[in-house]
């Protein structure tokens, strides 16, 4: 039975750098924009979306937000 102190062996100084993998750096937004915009149907879900707003819509969201106070023009 191997001794803990044998479970592993320090590798050679001149295989340290030899799998090393490069990655790109992305930003937290960038990387879910990627995904999102992979998303086809996330991406019609979003323009369906915004394209149904409406002025009236906003109108009576603000009037519900502000306890039934018409808002100033």
């Amino acid at each position: 039975m191997l001794k803990p102190e044998e479970y592993f062996e320090p590798l050679p100084k001149e295989d340290k750098d030899t799998e090393f993998i490069a990655v790109e750096m992305k930003s937290f937004a960038r990387d879910v924009w990627e995904r999102f915009a992979a998303n086809r149907l996330a991406l019609i879900g979003l323009i369906q979306g915004v394209a149904s707003l409406n002025e009236d819509d906003l109108r009576e969201d603000l009037r519900l937000a502000t306890g039934g106070e018409e808002a100033a023009a």
